[in-house]
């Protein structure tokens, strides 16, 4: 059978089409996949460096979050008698703010609007004989009884604590004793072993007690309280100077 020339060309030229637009459908899948393939490469590389940033952001903000106390420096020491004739040199550390507080391993929150007032103490031993911390920690109470945050009277009476001015007696009119009656909480005593035994210190040693008052409203500015010494000599001593 003879099939017209024309016919074979048409057939050939149909065959051709057809690879062409195969080989254009190849091309397009090999071009959609590898964009794909980007695509999906460039959101990895995001997503990673989002994670990436939000653990830094994380570890600033730990470091930074509200409730926890950062370490600042004490000031010069004080040298401070008691009664009993006890000397000590103190360095107080500026009065802090914290909405949380660790009191010998349990841990306190204050309330919305509320926070405590906290303080530590570098005390040290400059005699020749040991001498007892009762003055700064009594393990009775869990208090540190010649130890007292004090405001101005001048500040006193915009927050509540006018009726705490002329309380104390050892306080002159223009002091005003706040922990007066509540007294502050021995949060944690360096030289405290915990079995009981009176705390002391040795010739030339120091110990490091966290103190702690409140909770307090928001509105008392640590920078208003000071940190006095009352260990019933007559005249109380100023810490922060």
């Amino acid at each position: 059978m003879h099939v017209p020339a024309s016919i074979v060309y048409l057939v050939i030229l149909h065959n051709h089409r057809i690879d062409q637009r195969a080989l254009i459908a190849r091309g397009a899948l090999a071009a959609f996949l590898m964009a794909c393939s980007a695509a999906l490469a460039a959101c990895g590389t995001a997503t990673a460096n989002s994670a990436v940033s939000r653990v830094v952001a994380s570890s600033s903000e730990t470091s930074a979050r509200p409730g926890v106390l950062t370490s600042s420096a004490a000031l010069p020491p004080v040298a401070v008698s008691d009664g009993g004739r006890s000397t000590f040199e103190v360095s107080a550390s500026p009065v802090e703010a914290a909405s949380v507080i660790n009191v010998h391993s349990f841990v306190w929150s204050s309330a919305p609007g509320q926070t405590f007032l906290v303080d530590t103490l570098t005390v040290k031993n400059p005699t020749a004989q040991i001498e007892t911390l009762s003055d700064f920690h009594d393990l009775t109470s869990g208090l540190a009884p010649d130890v007292t945050l004090v405001m101005n009277a001048s500040n006193t009476a915009s927050l509540g604590y006018s009726a705490d001015c002329g309380i104390d007696p050892a306080y002159p009119a223009p002091l005003c004793s706040i922990s007066f009656g509540q007294g502050l909480t021995v949060d944690n005593d360096s030289a405290d072993h915990d079995n009981r035994s009176p705390v002391v210190l040795s010739p030339g040693s120091t110990a490091q007690i966290t103190l702690s008052y409140g909770p307090v409203l928001t509105n008392v500015a640590p920078s208003m309280v000071s940190v006095y010494f009352d260990g019933g000599v007559s005249v109380p001593t100023d810490l922060t100077p």
